[in-house]
């Protein structure tokens, strides 16, 4: 779980309290499953890429992992906002970045059909 400190003057929550605090809480199987990667990897015709973030898929998952009623995020600021954004995204980037316990077996994050194949680069379509 991730708490984020608010700094929005006078947001309201459930019954008019105000809302100081929102925490989100770790992501799970069903989300992910139902709402998918909030950014894409983008490759480039010459080589590299740059990783494009999906907003709409962003916002879909703060509202899904806020202990909030999402009606209410509408009235945060940009800097409430951009850290409840950040915190999702955190929670992408720390998992990529961890390594699996000595023993297990874990798919790369980076891996794709292709390599399983014995092709090499990212699939295009």
């Amino acid at each position: 779980m991730i708490t984020i400190d608010l700094t929005t003057e006078g947001a309201k929550g459930a019954g008019g309290a105000a809302l100081t605090q929102i925490t989100l809480r770790e992501p799970k199987f069903g989300d992910y499953m139902d709402l998918g990667s909030p950014s894409n990897w983008c490759t480039l015709p010459g080589g590299g890429g740059f990783l494009q973030e999906a907003t709409a898929v962003t916002g879909a998952w703060i509202e899904r992992l806020a202990d909030c009623d999402p009606n209410f995020l509408g009235q945060l600021n940009l800097t409430d906002t951009l850290a409840l954004r950040d915190a999702v995204i955190g929670f992408f980037t720390r998992t990529k970045t961890e390594k699996p316990p000595s023993g297990s077996h874990s798919a790369s994050p980076e891996g794709s059909s292709s390599e399983m194949d014995g092709t090499r680069g990212p699939s295009m379509i």
